[in-house]
């Protein structure tokens, strides 16, 4: 499984919330 980071930003922040919240904003 590739790393959350690679996910789309919704699912990445549901699972480690600040990991790319901040990284992937929502656009």
């Amino acid at each position: 499984m590739p790393h959350p980071h690679l996910l789309s930003a919704e699912h990445c922040c549901e699972i480690l919330h600040l990991c790319c919240c901040w990284q992937h904003p929502q656009q």
